[in-house]
Protein backbone atom coordinates (compact mmCIF):
# COMPACT_ATOMS: atom_id res chain seq x y z
CA UNK A 1 0.00 0.00 0.00
CA UNK A 2 2.81 2.36 0.81
CA UNK A 3 4.35 1.81 -2.62
CA UNK A 4 1.09 2.53 -4.46
CA UNK A 5 0.36 5.78 -2.60
CA UNK A 6 4.01 6.76 -2.77
CA UNK A 7 4.34 6.17 -6.48
CA UNK A 8 1.23 8.09 -7.56
CA UNK A 9 2.44 11.52 -6.35
CA UNK A 10 5.89 10.72 -7.69
CA UNK A 11 4.41 10.14 -11.16
CA UNK A 12 2.42 13.38 -10.93
CA UNK A 13 5.52 15.28 -9.79
CA UNK A 14 7.59 13.78 -12.58
CA UNK A 15 4.95 14.79 -15.09
CA UNK A 16 4.89 18.32 -13.67
CA UNK A 17 8.69 18.37 -13.81
CA UNK A 18 8.58 17.26 -17.44
CA UNK A 19 6.16 20.07 -18.22
CA UNK A 20 8.48 22.57 -16.56
CA UNK A 21 11.48 21.20 -18.46
CA UNK A 22 9.57 21.45 -21.72
CA UNK A 23 8.58 25.02 -20.88
CA UNK A 24 12.22 25.86 -20.16
CA UNK A 25 13.33 24.30 -23.46
CA UNK A 26 10.67 26.30 -25.29
CA UNK A 27 11.89 29.50 -23.64
CA UNK A 28 15.42 28.77 -24.83
CA UNK A 29 14.14 28.08 -28.34
CA UNK A 30 12.18 31.35 -28.24
CA UNK A 31 15.35 33.34 -27.55
CA UNK A 32 17.31 31.25 -30.06
CA UNK A 33 14.75 32.01 -32.80
CA UNK A 34 14.85 35.73 -32.08
CA UNK A 35 18.64 35.69 -32.40
CA UNK A 36 18.47 33.61 -35.59
CA UNK A 37 16.02 36.00 -37.19
CA UNK A 38 18.30 38.97 -36.54
CA UNK A 39 21.43 37.13 -37.69
CA UNK A 40 19.79 35.73 -40.83
CA UNK A 41 18.68 39.20 -41.87
CA UNK A 42 22.39 39.99 -42.16
CA UNK A 43 23.25 36.80 -44.05
CA UNK A 44 23.25 38.47 -47.47
CA UNK A 45 26.16 40.63 -46.29
CA UNK A 46 28.10 37.56 -45.12
CA UNK A 47 27.96 34.81 -47.77
CA UNK A 48 29.14 31.29 -47.11
CA UNK A 49 28.47 29.22 -44.02
CA UNK A 50 26.37 26.80 -46.06
CA UNK A 51 26.71 24.04 -43.48
CA UNK A 52 25.23 26.27 -40.76
CA UNK A 53 22.50 27.51 -43.08
CA UNK A 54 21.54 23.92 -43.92
CA UNK A 55 21.50 23.06 -40.22
CA UNK A 56 19.18 25.99 -39.48
CA UNK A 57 16.95 25.03 -42.39
CA UNK A 58 16.71 21.44 -41.13
CA UNK A 59 15.97 22.64 -37.61
CA UNK A 60 13.19 24.94 -38.78
CA UNK A 61 11.51 22.40 -41.05
CA UNK A 62 11.61 19.88 -38.20
CA UNK A 63 9.33 22.24 -36.26
CA UNK A 64 6.79 22.24 -39.10
CA UNK A 65 6.13 18.54 -38.73
CA UNK A 66 2.74 17.77 -37.23
CA UNK A 67 2.87 15.85 -33.95
CA UNK A 68 -0.18 14.24 -32.38
CA UNK A 69 -1.09 15.48 -28.94
CA UNK A 70 0.79 18.79 -28.99
CA UNK A 71 -2.46 20.75 -29.46
CA UNK A 72 -3.88 19.67 -26.10
CA UNK A 73 -0.84 19.75 -23.82
CA UNK A 74 -0.19 22.43 -21.23
CA UNK A 75 2.54 23.94 -23.42
CA UNK A 76 0.58 23.83 -26.68
CA UNK A 77 0.35 27.62 -26.98
CA UNK A 78 4.10 27.93 -26.52
CA UNK A 79 4.74 25.20 -29.07
CA UNK A 80 2.67 27.12 -31.63
CA UNK A 81 4.58 30.33 -30.85
CA UNK A 82 7.89 28.54 -31.43
CA UNK A 83 6.61 27.08 -34.73
CA UNK A 84 5.62 30.61 -35.81
CA UNK A 85 9.06 31.90 -34.86
CA UNK A 86 10.68 29.16 -36.92
CA UNK A 87 8.42 30.21 -39.80
CA UNK A 88 9.84 33.70 -39.38
CA UNK A 89 13.34 32.17 -39.37
CA UNK A 90 12.54 30.53 -42.71
CA UNK A 91 11.21 33.86 -43.99
CA UNK A 92 14.46 35.58 -43.05
CA UNK A 93 16.51 32.73 -44.50
CA UNK A 94 14.54 32.84 -47.76
CA UNK A 95 15.63 36.44 -48.28
CA UNK A 96 19.18 35.29 -48.97
CA UNK A 97 18.79 31.54 -49.69
CA UNK A 98 15.44 31.35 -51.44
CA UNK A 99 16.30 28.51 -53.82
CA UNK A 100 17.42 26.28 -50.96
CA UNK A 101 14.27 27.01 -48.92
CA UNK A 102 12.04 26.55 -51.96
CA UNK A 103 13.65 23.23 -52.86
CA UNK A 104 13.31 21.96 -49.28
CA UNK A 105 9.68 23.07 -49.06
CA UNK A 106 8.75 21.43 -52.35
CA UNK A 107 10.54 18.21 -51.37
CA UNK A 108 8.69 18.07 -48.05
CA UNK A 109 5.37 18.83 -49.75
CA UNK A 110 5.93 16.19 -52.42
CA UNK A 111 6.75 13.61 -49.74
CA UNK A 112 3.58 14.43 -47.81
CA UNK A 113 1.44 14.38 -50.95
CA UNK A 114 2.69 10.89 -51.77
CA UNK A 115 1.42 9.53 -48.45
CA UNK A 116 -1.98 7.95 -48.00
CA UNK A 117 -4.62 10.66 -47.32
CA UNK A 118 -5.46 10.85 -43.62
CA UNK A 119 -6.11 13.41 -40.94
CA UNK A 120 -2.46 13.24 -39.90
CA UNK A 121 -1.26 13.83 -43.48
CA UNK A 122 -3.65 16.76 -43.91
CA UNK A 123 -2.50 18.35 -40.67
CA UNK A 124 1.14 17.77 -41.66
CA UNK A 125 0.61 19.56 -44.98
CA UNK A 126 -1.14 22.45 -43.24
CA UNK A 127 1.72 22.75 -40.73
CA UNK A 128 4.23 22.78 -43.57
CA UNK A 129 2.26 25.46 -45.45
CA UNK A 130 2.09 27.62 -42.34
CA UNK A 131 5.86 27.35 -42.11
CA UNK A 132 6.08 29.49 -45.25
CA UNK A 133 3.81 32.30 -44.08
CA UNK A 134 6.69 34.72 -43.56
CA UNK A 135 8.05 34.20 -47.06
CA UNK A 136 8.22 37.57 -48.81
CA UNK A 137 8.40 38.22 -52.53
CA UNK A 138 11.63 39.94 -53.44
CA UNK A 139 11.02 42.75 -55.91
CA UNK A 140 14.63 43.17 -57.03
CA UNK A 141 16.58 41.86 -58.85
CA UNK A 142 14.10 40.75 -61.48
CA UNK A 143 15.41 37.16 -61.35
CA UNK A 144 14.44 36.89 -57.68
CA UNK A 145 11.04 38.42 -58.44
CA UNK A 146 10.46 35.84 -61.18
CA UNK A 147 11.61 33.00 -58.92
CA UNK A 148 9.19 34.17 -56.21
CA UNK A 149 6.29 34.11 -58.61
CA UNK A 150 7.38 30.75 -60.00
CA UNK A 151 7.07 29.48 -56.42
CA UNK A 152 3.63 31.07 -56.16
CA UNK A 153 2.66 29.42 -59.45
CA UNK A 154 3.67 26.00 -58.09
CA UNK A 155 1.60 26.60 -54.96
CA UNK A 156 -1.34 27.75 -57.10
CA UNK A 157 -1.08 24.59 -59.18
CA UNK A 158 -1.24 22.53 -56.00
CA UNK A 159 -4.27 24.59 -54.92
CA UNK A 160 -6.04 23.58 -58.12
CA UNK A 161 -5.14 19.90 -57.71
CA UNK A 162 -5.90 19.39 -54.01
CA UNK A 163 -9.36 18.22 -53.01
CA UNK A 164 -9.19 18.66 -49.22
CA UNK A 165 -10.96 21.88 -48.18
CA UNK A 166 -8.73 22.38 -45.12
CA UNK A 167 -5.60 22.33 -47.28
CA UNK A 168 -7.25 24.69 -49.79
CA UNK A 169 -8.11 27.03 -46.92
CA UNK A 170 -4.51 26.90 -45.60
CA UNK A 171 -3.16 27.60 -49.10
CA UNK A 172 -5.52 30.55 -49.50
CA UNK A 173 -4.29 31.88 -46.15
CA UNK A 174 -0.70 31.42 -47.29
CA UNK A 175 -1.39 33.37 -50.49
CA UNK A 176 -2.87 36.20 -48.43
CA UNK A 177 0.15 36.23 -46.09
CA UNK A 178 2.53 36.39 -49.07
CA UNK A 179 0.62 38.76 -51.35
CA UNK A 180 -0.65 41.41 -48.92
CA UNK A 181 2.86 42.87 -48.44
CA UNK A 182 3.28 42.93 -52.24
CA UNK A 183 0.02 44.83 -52.60
CA UNK A 184 1.07 47.25 -49.87
CA UNK A 185 4.27 48.08 -51.75
CA UNK A 186 2.49 48.74 -55.03
CA UNK A 187 -0.10 51.10 -53.50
Amino acid sequence: MYIVSGSAPETVERSEADIQLERRDLAVEFIFCLVLIEVLRQLSFHPGHEDLVLYIENLAFKHFKYREGTQTGPNSGNIHIIADLYAEVIGALAQSRFMSVRKRFMTELKELRSKEPSTHTTQSIISLLMGMKFFRVKMVPIEEFEASFQFMQECAQYFLEVKDKDIKHALAGLFVEILVPVAAVSL
